[in-house]
């Protein structure tokens, strides 16, 4: 037997980011930050070398400042960002930041993307010292 109805939880994207984010050594002993902006199938948590954090921070503010083109296609961690991130058929900011096996994109409401920039440069710091402390 399956459920008739899907449970569905609103949760921000910052709320889901402070959930899932960590950082640890991925297997090609790349130091990484995981994090996830949204839960659900479809949707995918971003592994991100921590030495392109600051770009891809940046690279997101960019985008929050100048707005998004409807679709986008893909490359390197912030290259990456650059050619995937685009508005879904829902109106919802997609990206990916990887490629590979289960390289899903993130989605998330166009209204908070600047609390996700907050977010991540606030984490920053944090992010680079526990990396720090892997090697």
């Amino acid at each position: 037997m399956g459920k008739l109805f899907a449970a569905t939880v609103n949760q921000s994207a910052v709320s889901v980011a402070r959930e899932t984010i960590e950082v640890g050594l991925n297997d090609d002993g790349v130091t990484v930050v995981k994090v996830a902006f949204a839960r659900g199938k479809g949707t995918g948590s971003q592994e991100i070398p921590v030495s392109d954090l600051p770009e891809i921070i940046d690279a997101l503010a960019h985008y929050t400042e100048n707005g998004i083109n409807k679709s986008a296609k893909a490359l390197s961690p912030v290259d990456m960002l650059h050619a995937t991130i685009g508005l879904n058929d829902d109106d919802r900011v997609s990206f990916r930041v990887g490629t590979g096996k289960g390289a899903k994109p993130t989605n998330l409401a166009p209204t908070e993307m600047s609390d996700v920039v907050q977010f991540l440069r606030e984490v920053l710091p944090t992010v680079q010292k526990a990396a720090k402390n892997l090697k």
